[in-house]
């Protein structure tokens, strides 16, 4: 109790989700970008994507060092932005869509230069830490790519 306001709380009883579950163990491609060049290019694409439930869609090529972000929308057009990238782990080709609000909330949280995006399949959870720093994880799920 504090002036007032008066806080209340309790305790819930059962057992909370196993949320480590969801965190892929084994990244098999890391994808190292400046996190001011992604958060612009993701910003700019989700103008698009708010009519397709603000999907964009990441690819990588094999040849290039380089990730398209793109967004799709019957009437508004079409978005695409490229970022320079570097890559870790299999060299495939990446294609990847995550809801663009969800992404832009943990690029404008993030104090660093870069961001490491772990990846392993394109329906499986991607997780994004800060370059240098493996104290922060951020899982965010992906969409289906259409």
């Amino acid at each position: 109790r504090g002036g007032h306001t008066t806080l209340i709380s309790r305790l819930i009883d059962g057992q909370f989700p196993n949320y480590e579950r969801v965190i892929p163990k084994e990244p098999t491609r890391t994808l190292t970008i400046r996190r001011d060049d992604l958060s612009a290019a993701v910003k700019r694409a989700a103008i698009v994507a708010r009519e397709n439930n603000n999907r964009i869609v990441l690819r990588s090529s094999d040849d290039a060092e380089k990730v398209t972000i793109t967004a799709e929308s019957g009437s508004v057009g079409n978005a695409y932005e490229e970022v320079e990238v570097a890559r870790e782990g299999i060299d495939s080709p990446v294609e990847i869509a995550f809801n663009a609000k969800y992404l832009t909330d943990v690029l404008n949280v993030l104090e660093c230069e870069g961001i490491n995006l772990e990846l392993t399949e394109a329906l499986r959870p991607g997780v994004i830490k800060m370059s240098g720093n493996a104290s922060y994880l951020c899982v965010l799920m992906p969409m289906q790519v259409v």
